[in-house]
């Protein structure tokens, strides 16, 4: 794999980045793309096409869906919570943007430790049976109140934005 050349946000602009397409249907699929990934890592067949390692990508995603039954970020700014609101069911629903970016937070995201790769992936098969055993109880700090269902399509379509930005390459 290429290594990451940043320990997050780095040089390539992840916004004009021609990603995979992926789709989710469910945390299991979603599982099986970082395992396969994972695997093909494991032969040096992965490539990355923005600035994360397979390791830190995962991570990252763990990170995320903990942090809805445990905390461990600031509230957002009212307005954020405001649009939020609002745009719960586009983002629960559509394709995810890419490069997206908190403000205020160092780096633009949380969760972005330096993982090998199977760190990352134990994190989130961790985080993703967590998920699929009963939602946080907590509501979402930008969404609000949230079913199971909501909770487990908004971290597929984090998944997918993220996974879409490694791809397995042959030999």
């Amino acid at each position: 794999m290429t290594p990451a050349t940043a320990a997050s946000f780095g040089p390539v602009n992840t916004k004009q980045v021609a990603t995979r397409a992926l789709r989710f249907a469910s945390l299991d699929q979603a599982l099986a793309e970082a395992q396969g990934l994972a695997a093909a890592d494991a032969q040096g067949r992965v490539r990355c096409l923005g600035n994360w390692s397979l390791g830190q990508a995962l991570g990252h995603l763990a990170w995320w869906i903990n942090a809805g039954f445990d905390g461990g970020y600031p509230p957002p700014a009212w307005i954020i919570r405001v649009l939020g609101r609002l745009m719960k069911n586009a983002v629960l629903n559509k394709p995810p943007a890419k490069g997206m970016r908190i403000p205020g937070v160092a780096g633009g995201t949380y969760g972005t430790d330096a993982l090998s790769t199977s760190e990352g992936l134990a994190q989130f098969r961790a985080a993703i049976a967590r998920l699929k055993a009963a939602p946080p109880e907590k509501p979402n700090p930008v969404f609000g109140a949230m079913t199971h269902e909501e909770w487990t399509k908004l971290h597929l379509r984090h998944a997918e934005g993220h996974l879409g930005f490694f791809e397995v390459t042959e030999g």
